[in-house]
């Protein structure tokens, strides 16, 4: 039969309010929402592509919280999307 190995980098962790980025060093996560935060309160119309890029570690770090915040950031409704990320960082633990 054929063994499948699972490396331990790729199981999921957890959720711990000590480790929100569950899997991206919690520097670079609070990195990223910083970054995602700034292009929110300028309007800028690269977030979308931006984001686009980020979603997969976003979506990580924040589970079932994401999905709505691409949605705000899709629909261009950047201030709904800026309120949702910050409550989402709380929710985590990132400053």
């Amino acid at each position: 039969g054929v063994r499948i190995l699972v490396e331990a980098g790729d199981a999921p962790e957890p959720a711990h309010a000590s480790q929100p980025a569950g899997g991206a060093a919690p520097e670079a996560l609070a990195d990223a929402c910083r970054q995602l935060l700034a292009l929110l309160d300028e309007g800028d119309p690269r977030v979308t592509a931006w984001l686009r890029a980020q979603t997969p570690a976003l979506s990580h770090a924040f589970g079932p919280l994401f999905p709505s915040i691409a949605q705000a950031v899709h629909d261009y409704d950047y201030g709904r999307a800026h309120t949702l990320l910050r409550a989402a960082m709380d929710q985590r633990g990132i400053a």
